[in-house]
C-alpha cells in the first residue's frame, strides 16, 4: 500500500451510498410511527409531561434527520469529488451518522418499556399488587 493511498481517500461514494440504503430503508417505519405521535397525548395531563414531548420530538424528527443525512452525505461527496480529503470523508460520516443517536434511544426506551430495570416495577407488579 502506497502512501498516496493512506493519506488520500479514494473519492468512491461509500458513505453516500450506505446512509442511502440504511436510512432510506428506516425512514419508512419512521414516518409510520410518526402518524401515531398525536396518540402520545391521549392520556390526561399527558400534554404537561416534558418526557412526552420530548418523545413526539425524537420520533418526529427522526424523518428529517434521514433525509438531510442522505442529502447531505450525496452533496459532501459530490463537493469532494474532484479533491478527495479526510474532512469530506469525516463530514460525509456525520452526515451519515445523524439519525443514528435518535435509533439508540428508541431502542433504549423500547428496551426500558419491554423490560424495565431491577430499580423499577414491572406493569404485572403495580397492577396487582392490591
Amino acid at each position: 500500500m502506497s502512501t498516496a493511498s493512506i493519506s488520500r481517500p479514494s473519492g468512491e461514494p461509500g458513505i453516500p451510498i450506505a446512509a442511502s440504503i440504511a436510512w432510506g430503508v428506516l425512514v419508512w417505519p419512521g414516518l409510520l410511527v410518526a402518524l401515531f405521535t398525536p396518540m402520545m397525548f391521549d392520556a390526561p395531563g399527558s400534554t404537561k409531561n416534558p418526557g412526552a414531548w420530548l418523545m413526539v420530538a425524537i420520533v418526529l424528527s427522526f424523518p428529517f434527520l434521514c433525509f438531510l443525512s442522505i442529502a447531505g452525505t450525496w452533496i459532501t461527496w459530490a463537493v469532494a469529488r474532484k479533491t478527495p480529503s479526510r474532512v469530506a470523508v469525516i463530514v460525509q460520516a456525520v452526515f451519515g451518522l445523524l439519525p443514528a443517536p435518535h435509533v439508540l434511544v428508541l431502542i433504549g426506551l423500547f428496551l426500558f418499556a419491554a423490560f424495565g430495570t431491577p430499580l423499577t416495577p414491572q406493569m404485572h407488579e403495580t397492577t396487582f399488587a392490591h
